[in-house]
């Protein structure tokens, strides 16, 4: 299905525009407020995960055999950048704090709890690099076989996408006024990035599924053009507005097919690479400004360096890994 590449290219694509205008805030205003809601590329990014999840659990013969892929899919290629991390911020230019509140240090990041466990530091040991999304990722990898035990019809899926909207938001106020209370770093945006919050976009992604799969999608989209409506009235949860368009977009262009042989073939590369991209775009950033390097040069290095540090990621860790982790599976 080549509507997923296309959206895990805008995705990826929108992740590193947000990150740009961060570090080029002098580009026109009107290219700046274009690439301010790149963040929201993160929402897509849940959606498809919790369709695609779904899918590979109904197509999985084992429970062994489903862990094996989503591991081999995300963690070498994480823990790479992870090791990055330590060798460039920590040995070589000492810049990590000390972690002062759980004092696991880098552990927070390798056993994914930076969204889990409060620091004094948000950004260098909750969110270093946008790292909150791999924790939220693999806590839906790790509950959604059971997920799919609970919610196993349409109707189910959908209670639960409507249901997880009041219920997580509710969450995440509690959770900030916890923190508040306790003087922790970035209150709101630590209750936020938290997995069991970032459901309610998964649950997007689930319900599509099972609408495709029942043959539901005319039911699907009218619950979620509701939404989406009610979401842009009040204009309150921009992250679930990005969702809710996204498994839209996501149904309706299921059955899309590109007649044109190398299109297709150029989007099907391009989405190879924009999960390596999406974790490897943001150290590239941060070294090529600690370098001094700014204006119209930092974009073409930042470009450049970004897509070939995903190209590096993905056939030197990824691909090798994944080889690795099937042989022993089969052995």
């Amino acid at each position: 299905m080549i509507i997923f590449d296309i959206l895990r290219i805008c995705a990826a694509l929108m992740v590193f525009s947000i990150h740009l205008f961060i570090f080029i805030p002098t580009l026109p205003r009107i290219v700046c407020d274009i690439l301010s809601n790149g963040g929201y590329g993160v929402s897509i990014f849940f959606v498809m995960s919790g369709f695609l999840i779904f899918d590979s659990l109904n197509r999985t013969p084992s429970l062994k055999e489903f862990y094996r892929k989503r591991v081999s899919r995300i963690i070498p290629a994480y823990y790479a950048i992870l090791i990055v991390g330590i060798l460039v911020w920590d040995v070589w230019l000492g810049q990590m704090p000390a972690d002062s509140f759980g004092e696991i240090g880098w552990l927070r990041y390798f056993l994914c709890l930076n969204t889990w466990m409060p620091s004094a530091d948000y950004q260098s040991w909750n969110n270093l690099w946008g790292l909150w999304t791999i924790s939220c990722f693999m806590f839906f990898y790790l509950i959604a076989p059971w997920l799919k035990k609970v919610i196993n019809n349409f109707r189910k899926s959908a209670i639960f996408m409507v249901g997880m909207l009041p219920a997580t938001f509710l969450l995440a106020k509690i959770a900030e006024h916890v923190f508040e209370l306790f003087s922790i770093s970035h209150p709101e945006m630590l209750a936020c990035d938290n997995p069991i919050y970032s459901l309610n976009t998964f649950a997007i992604g689930i319900c599509a599924w099972y609408a495709w799969k029942e043959e539901k999608i005319s039911s699907y989209l009218k619950i979620t053009t509701l939404l989406l409506t009610g979401f842009i009235g009040i204009n309150l949860y921009n992250r679930m507005l990005w969702g809710l368009l996204a498994g839209i977009i996501m149904v309706v262009f299921i059955d899309l097919k590109i007649s044109n042989q190398r299109i297709a073939k150029a989007i099907k590369i391009a989405g190879r690479y924009s999960f390596c991209l999406y974790l490897a775009h943001l150290p590239v950033m941060e070294i090529i400004d600690y370098m001094g390097i700014g204006g119209m040069k930092f974009l073409a290095i930042a470009v450049t360096g970004s897509v070939l540090a995903a190209v590096l990621l993905y056939h030197c860790v990824e691909q090798p890994c994944s080889r690795l982790m099937k042989r022993l599976g089969e052995s």
